[in-house]
């Protein structure tokens, strides 16, 4: 213990604050270091950042319960992140007698609790003097605004960037991002019901997760906020789960709705660390998300209806043009016919004169599944207009001919079982194909097959007749 043999290496605990180890500064010190100087503190660590000794003063200025407490914990639970950039940053480098200390205007701020004056000197033994000392209320007070408006300034940067971004996954992940890079955690969280999505962004090396289920909890923090539909804040994600593990993963949460969307979580490693501001900057960020993600469902669906038949959900007439300059391209490159069908339903107006448009609308939306069913996965089907339908086939030999005659057979056979209708439907199909190699423009190919369409119609016309 170190109390034990405090008398040995108090000289040496008083040499790193500038003072010697005798006289009248000595009995100063030995007392202070019995009942803790006023504003200071200083505690005592083993070379792998465990705690063995902490004064009164140290203990208060962390908020500790007591120093017996304190003892055998590692100073990350204190620290947390100062504590994982010093040893990566200082100790490595600081010699035995050396002393690092924070500079001027340099304080260590970890949530509410402000150090300032943070030293560490090296003993022999490898052990780490840590000395603290407290901010000043008028300094504590330049620190708070000058961190809120670093904090404000980048979360309103990172908020303009989201409403930027081109797609809902993007948007996802910016705004974790936003929140990663204004609120200096460890991770954070967001859960999309309707996607049944859930990300994670941050470093969890320093989240210990052995005692307790860290998805688990993350779930359940996700499903109270949509519940309630308000900000969940709180210290210990045991404590949140109930299941008497709450010791073993103290950590600030805050969660927030995103509307009825889902929700989004920021999670820091140690407990307090999130101030009325931050749960404030949050929420505005849980409601620009909202804002956003439904804008993007609007121009997603604006998109959609710019290029679909509000009918019967398959490309329109508008879509053709960049289609065609798509699979023409790619016929060129990879030296692969192009086909396509222009097909008329036969006598079509007699399914809105017979019965009525409504029953006329349902029978286009049928013949539209059944041309997408049976084309394969590449093609394109669009409704060209009225009754006719145009399908692009990439990359075609001639088994184009089977599909051909296989959408007829099926429109056939659905119009005889339908009870939509009494009479059976017949298709006029037009084929052409673009050759690669070939002078002929694509438009030439498309009225070819329409040509066809016709002959087609006019066929099957006298086979009725005669």
């Amino acid at each position: 213990m170190f109390r034990e043999r405090y008398g040995d290496i108090k000289d040496w605990l008083f040499e790193v604050d500038g003072r010697v180890g005798s006289g009248e500064n000595a009995n100063r010190s030995e007392g202070a270091g019995d009942s803790g100087i006023s504003g200071e503190g200083t505690a005592l660590l083993s070379s792998d950042g465990i705690f063995t000794y902490a004064d009164e003063g140290f203990v208060d200025l962390i908020g500790g319960e007591s120093a017996e407490a304190l003892v055998d914990r590692n100073w990350r639970d204190v620290f947390g992140k100062t504590a994982a950039r010093l040893e990566k940053e200082v100790l490595p480098d600081l010699k035995e007698g050396e002393t690092w200390r924070s500079g001027p205007g340099e304080p260590w701020v970890d949530g509410e609790k402000f150090l300032q004056g943070i030293s560490l000197t090296k003993t022999a033994s490898g052990e780490i003097v840590c000395k603290v000392k407290e901010l000043s209320p008028e300094e504590k007070i330049k620190i708070v605004t000058e961190k809120n408006k670093e904090k404000v300034r980048k979360l309103r940067d990172g908020l303009d960037e989201l409403q930027n971004s081109p797609s809902k996954y993007d948007i996802y992940n910016t705004a974790l991002e936003v929140l990663r890079g204004a609120f200096d955690i460890d991770f954070c969280t967001m859960r999309i019901e309707e996607d049944d999505l859930c990300l994670m962004k941050g470093n969890t090396d320093g989240v210990r997760d052995d005692g307790y289920d860290l998805y688990g909890c993350m779930e359940e923090l996700s499903e109270r906020t949509r519940r309630r539909e308000e900000l969940i804040s709180g210290d210990g994600l045991g404590r949140l789960m109930g299941d008497g593990k709450e010791n073993e993963a103290n950590y600030s949460y805050l969660s927030v709705p995103i509307g009825g969307l889902g929700s989004v979580q920021v999670f820091y490693s140690r407990e307090n660390s999130f101030t009325d501001l931050d749960k404030q900057l949050v929420e505005i960020t849980g409601s620009h998300l909202y804002e956003r993600i439904n804008r993007a469902r609007l121009e997603g669906d604006l998109k959609r209806q710019a290029i679909h038949d509000q009918l019967t959900g398959l490309y329109n007439r508008h879509y053709l043009d960049k289609v065609l300059a798509k699979e023409t391209e790619r016929s060129r490159r990879y030296g692969h016919a192009l086909s396509l069908f222009m097909i008329d339903i036969n006598n079509f107006k007699d399914v809105n004169d017979r019965y009525s448009h409504s029953t006329g609308d349902q029978v286009l939306v049928r013949i539209g599944q059944i041309f997408r069913e049976n084309v394969r996965e590449p093609d394109t089907v669009i409704r060209y207009g009225g009754d006719e339908f145009l399908i692009l086939m990439p990359e075609t030999g001639s088994g184009y001919e089977d599909i051909k005659q296989r959408l007829k057979d099926k429109t056939s056979s659905w119009s005889r079982k339908t009870d939509l209708i009494d009479f059976t439907l017949t298709l006029a199909i037009g084929t052409a194909r673009y050759e690669p190699e070939g002078e002929q423009p694509v438009e030439q190919v498309i009225n070819a097959a329409d040509k066809e369409m016709y002959e087609d119609k006019q066929a099957i016309s006298n086979n009725k007749s005669g």
